[in-house]
């Protein structure tokens, strides 16, 4: 009796204790956010050394192990592009590009801080331009230097005219896009909103006219007027000695000297303040591309993440945080459909950065085409009347699943990294936003967390529900076409407001787990792999299928405890049957629109989203193949949902439809473009014309039945894969599922197809292609050559193809933003290996720059490589090649590695084991520039330019 009253009074004293902590904290903080916000000192992380020299000059300091051994260095700027005068439009972010790139001890700055283990970049915002490197903590100079490098970038950037020009250049490259209208749309969405709150942005094509003629005097001067010490910063985070590096900030930055005249920076940022936030506006914009009439609905509200001042702003913060977390489930079943009532809604429209952060956006978008044939009037209507469904009836259930992920955000490992803190204390330093220590500021969410009832974030979520207030509606309207009036438009939305409406009901079709839904024998004898030296498994399976495993360290938290499957095997689809080939290929596209056994498409995605889940397929001329990953605790759900996809695939004529719908929108450049795919497929289909390719005119000959037909033929068994098994997982514990449900597929008769033997053209070759909605050039370069396939070649190309790439980069900045150069194979089994080169370009400069590219290929050929850069790019090289060979990340090497290995029949252990070898003692600089004279030719040389449809060259 007496043990459990002590264990009670144990309980009760640690109950108040925490009573007590809580009351303590509380008024800790609520002193500290409440306090004059004009002092710095006020809601900062008391782990920070902050200071503030008699110049102006600032500093954070503060010493942190995540990551262990490394330390950021930023230099902030109170200046942007809200700064600029009217001859200075885009100067600020040239000043950013111009320190990023050389200063008064650093004159190539990405030499010094972009290898062993440094890197360094920057950014230009509207209310701040900031710079950073990240450097290990081990060796002094490497950190001496980059506290010099804050003190050039305060005061000693180099603006020379060559300099100017590169960067000039490079910053027009920067506002081309891979989609002209999508960001034009973006851009008119962003004027509209903002002008009518009083807040006025440079219109693009001012931004295009200011970078095109630079005004120097008036760069210098914007320069001088606001890189100056009251307005600048040092923020250092990371494995330091805090008392020693506060004595060399005072030693090296007390000397920095204010301008003869001070500008007002107050008045700069009272000029960008919002007017009054809650009016509304109906605008129509003219859209000459759209065939469609489309709207965008935009509801603002101040954005409380942007600078809390106290504990109720943070409670608004809060709000937000559940509001988003609730509306996002909802908003993606209400999209989950063929015909959702809106094409688009986002909580967080431009990530809130409207008005430079002080806009926080949904916005809903409805576009007025031909699906359904509804109406204008009865298509908006029914979209905002779901709209507002969407927001009504927030349950229990869902506040309780919201406020844990929230918790979790504010608890995440990442937010005490270096890097993170360091941003953290800029925003402190710029807006006056606290900059509590997480451990603080997750504790205080908690608390607001359990405080806050679902009254409290319904009537937040009615808020942004509500239309009659913070609303635009902006029209995009095409030729012949018309809005309705504003009239009309505002008694519809009168009508939605008042009328009655449904809350939206949970789903009762979600899939908790899909094992139960396939069959499959389990093998009661324990599987047996075979281990070679490089840690690799391998088991034959009786059915034929080899499954590989290769375990590793996951390379950061995200990529803990993930298992990533390749599956591969020879295209055994005959090319000669064009129709038939061509509804294979096109399968692993509409895959993404088809369901599986007895869920949809939209079911199934559900799943895959709450168990961080992926699933495609893929088809080229060498092989067929899938990639699949998920945690390694759902392996079965991953292999049961693959069962599901090859036994009882689902593609019906609604699916098709969209598949089909989507297909038309990238033949007519609609569609996002991510990267350079969209014109790299026109470049395949060059390379191997015999192959054959979907069209917008064959499209029309294809219908639900024949693809599901070829889908069922040609993906739906196992016959003749090999599995690559990566990740973070033991093998002990994957090997049984793995086996028994790779077993357990369906396997065909057919005979093992060697695959298409269509080699890589090796002739020269210049083409044109022609693209839709493009506003500049695109062109790739190769220089293809047969070389030979030992591991000495290998390693000696890819140091000069490294080194190509550096120079090309260098020389191409002088004219684009982002030029891309290197080597790879192209078809390794007959040994051939290219250098090439990717860039953008203003339309009639693409000549230029293929010259330029041009020189710098013979250069490196003619001189060979710095020896001096050699030195350095080995190291670098070597510390690469071991990181991905030990760790599971984003660039999964080992699958790729082992299926090239395997495709080739070539043994993969002497190029692990000799690789880093040869490369770190058995390649001098003779060996590299040999390489580099014998494989850098132009024989079959080829290049391809990408042009938008209709545009002409001057003559």
């Amino acid at each position: 009796m007496m043990v459990i009253n002590k264990r009670l009074d144990n309980i009760l004293r640690t109950k108040l204790m925490m009573i007590v902590f809580w009351a303590l904290f509380s008024i800790q903080i609520q002193a500290q956010l409440d306090g004059n916000s004009n002092e710095s000192k006020y809601a900062l992380d008391t782990l920070v050394r902050y200071g503030r020299l008699a110049n102006g000059f600032t500093y954070y300091l503060r010493h942190n192990d995540q990551p262990e051994g490394e330390v950021e260095f930023h230099m902030v700027v109170k200046a942007g592009s809200g700064f600029e005068e009217d001859n200075q439009i885009g100067y600020a972010h040239l000043l950013e590009h111009l320190g990023a790139k050389s200063t008064k001890h650093f004159r190539d700055f990405h030499k010094y801080f972009r290898h062993s283990g440094r890197y360094s970049n920057a950014h230009t915002g509207l209310r701040w331009t900031y710079y950073h490197v990240t450097v290990p903590s081990k060796d002094k100079s490497v950190l001496d230097s980059a506290l010099l490098s804050i003190k050039d970038r305060a005061a000693d950037i180099v603006l020379e005219p060559g300099t100017i020009k590169v960067e000039q250049q490079a910053v027009l490259g920067e506002m081309r896009t891979n989609n002209p209208y999508d960001r034009w749309v973006g851009h008119e969405i962003e004027q509209r909103v903002q002008g009518f709150r009083g807040f006025h942005a440079p219109e693009r094509d001012e931004m295009w006219s200011s970078m095109k003629k630079i005004d120097t005097t008036a760069l210098f001067q914007f320069y001088r007027e606001w890189y100056r010490p009251d307005l600048q910063a040092a923020i250092i985070v990371g494995d330091i000695q805090v008392d020693s590096m506060e004595v060399k900030i005072k030693e090296m930055f007390s000397d920095l000297s204010m301008p003869k005249s001070k500008h007002d920076a107050e008045k700069k940022i009272k000029a960008m303040q919002l007017a009054s936030v809650n009016e509304n506006q109906i605008v129509s914009v003219r859209d000459t591309v759209r065939s469609h009439l489309k709207a965008y609905i935009l509801t603002n509200r101040e954005n409380y993440h942007f600078a809390p001042k106290s504990v109720g702003d943070y409670r608004k913060m809060i709000l937000k945080d559940l509001y988003d977390e609730i509306i996002k489930p909802r908003k993606l079943r209400l999209l989950e459909t063929y015909h959702p009532p809106f094409s688009g809604f986002s909580t967080n429209y431009s990530s809130d950065q409207m008005a430079g952060g002080q806009l926080a956006s949904t916005m809903t978008s409805v576009e007025f085409d031909a699906d359904n044939g509804l109406p204008i009037k009865e298509k908006l209507i029914t979209a905002l009347t779901e709209r507002k469904r969407m927001h009504l009836g927030f349950t229990q259930a869902e506040l309780k699943s919201a406020k844990k992920l929230v918790l979790e955000n504010y608890r995440s490992h990442h937010l005490s990294n270096n890097f993170f803190l360091a941003g953290r204390y800029l925003k402190h330093f710029v807006n006056g936003a606290p900059a509590l220590s997480p451990i603080q500021e997750a504790v205080l969410v908690e608390k607001l967390l359990a405080s806050t009832g679902l009254e409290e974030v319904q009537a937040f979520s009615d808020d942004y529900a509500d239309l009659t207030k913070g609303t635009d509606i902006i029209f995009f309207t095409p030729p012949g076409q018309m809005p309705p009036r504003d009239e009309e438009l505002e008694q519809w939305i009168e009508l939605v407001q008042e009328r009655p409406v449904a809350p939206m009901q949970p789903p009762t079709d979600v899939i908790t787990s899909l094992i139960s839904e396939v069959d499959v024998k389990r093998k009661d004898q324990p599987y047996r792999a075979h281990e070679n030296m490089l840690g690799v498994s391998t088991i034959t399976l009786d059915n034929g299928v080899k499954i590989v495993l290769k375990p590793t360290k996951s390379s950061s938290r995200i990529h803990k405890d993930r298992i990533g499957i390749f599956g591969f095997r020879r295209n055994r689809v005959p090319k000669q049957r064009d129709t038939d080939y061509v509804a294979a290929k096109v399968v692993p596209d509409i895959f993404r629109f088809m369901g599986a056994g007895a869920y949809s498409k939209f079911d199934i995605e559900r799943f895959r989203r709450d168990y961080r889940m992926n699933l495609s397929w893929g088809l080229n001329h060498d092989i067929q193949f899938f990639k699949a990953e998920s945690n390694t605790k759902e392996l079965e759900e991953l292999l049961s949902l693959l069962h599901l996809y090859m036994k009882k695939p689902v593609l019906d004529v609604d699916v098709f439809s969209a598949w089909k719908a989507h297909t038309l929108k990238d033949f007519e450049g609609k569609l996002i473009r991510h990267s350079s795919r969209f014109y790299l497929d026109e470049i395949e289909k060059l390379w191997y014309s015999e192959e054959p390719y979907l069209t917008s005119e064959n499209l029309e000959t294809y219908n639900d039945k024949k693809i599901l037909s070829a889908y069922q033929k040609w993906y739906g068994d196992i016959s003749h894969y090999t599995i690559i098994v990566t990740g973070d997982f033991e093998v002990d514990k994957v090997m049984a599922p793995l086996c028994d449900y790779f077993m357990d597929l369906p396997l065909t008769k057919r005979k093992r197809n060697k695959g298409h033997d269509l080699r890589y053209p090796l002739k020269p070759m210049k083409d044109t292609i022609r693209i839709k909605n493009s506003n500049q050039s695109n062109v790739m370069m190769y220089f293809p050559v047969v070389v030979p396939k030992d591991i000495k070649t290998r390693v000696s190309l890819d140091v000069v193809s490294k080194y190509f790439g550096k120079r090309a980069h260098a020389r191409l900045r002088e004219g684009c933003y982002a030029p891309v150069a290197g080597g790879q194979w192209m078809d390794e089994k007959n040994g051939v290996y290219a250098f090439w080169v990717e860039f953008d370009s203003e339309l009639g400069n693409e000549d230029t720059l293929i010259q330029y590219a041009l020189e710098e290929f013979r250069k490196v050929k003619e001189d060979g490589v710095d020896p001096q850069w050699m030195s350095t790019a080995i190291s670098d090289m070597a510390h690469s090649y071991e990181r991905q060979l030990n760790y599971y990340s984003y660039f999964d090497f080992w699958s790729e590695y082992l299926k090239k290995k395997m495709v080739l029949n070539e043994d993969p252990i002497p190029e692990v084991l000799e690789y880093k070898t040869l490369l770190e003692h058995f390649i001098d600089v003779e060996d590299v520039n040999e390489a580099a004279r014998t494989y850098m030719q132009e024989d079959f040389y080829q290049h391809f330019i990408v042009l938008p449809e209709n545009y002409s060259p001057a003559k």
